[in-house]
C-alpha cells in the first residue's frame, strides 16, 4: 500500500509543472473599432505582422459610409507576445491607395483606446488613430 501511494504521489508532482506552464499561457488580443464618418465612402482594413496586403477589399469586407465596424487581431499566446509589432492599414475601397498606416507593438495597442475614426476634409480623408 505504501508503494502505492507513493506512486501517486510522484504522478501528481510530475503534472504539477505541466499545469503551471498551460496556466502561464495568455492569450494577447487587440479589439479595435473602426468608425467611418464619411458620407458616400467605403475603406478595408488590414492587418499583419509582416507589410500587410492592401488594395481592394470585396463588399462584404469593407467598411460602408456612415457605419462602424470592430475587428479582433490576435497577437498570439505565450511569453513575448506583446512585444510583437503589428500593423494596421486602411485603404480607399474604391481606389485601394493607403489612407493610414502605422506599426506598434501589441501591448501599445492593447493600452490605446483601439478606436479609428475616418473622416473627410476638403476633400481628403483623415483617420483619427488610438495613438495620436
Amino acid at each position: 500500500m505504501l508503494i502505492r501511494a507513493l506512486g501517486v504521489f510522484a504522478t501528481i508532482v510530475a503534472l504539477t509543472p505541466a499545469e503551471m506552464s498551460c496556466s502561464e499561457l495568455r492569450e494577447e488580443n487587440v479589439d479595435f473599432t473602426f468608425s467611418n464618418r464619411t458620407s458616400t465612402s467605403s475603406f478595408c482594413v488590414f492587418v499583419s505582422y509582416d507589410e500587410p496586403n492592401t488594395g481592394i477589399c470585396p463588399d462584404s469586407d469593407a467598411l460602408n459610409a456612415e457605419s462602424e465596424g470592430s475587428l479582433r487581431w490576435e497577437c498570439g499566446d505565450g511569453p513575448g507576445v506583446e512585444e510583437l509589432p503589428f500593423t494596421v492599414a486602411i485603404t480607399a475601397q474604391e481606389t485601394g491607395v493607403v489612407i493610414y498606416e502605422r506599426t506598434a507593438k501589441c501591448r501599445v495597442w492593447q493600452d490605446s483606446s483601439r478606436e479609428f475614426t475616418i473622416d473627410e476634409v476638403d476633400d481628403d480623408f483623415v483617420v483619427l488613430d488610438p495613438l495620436s
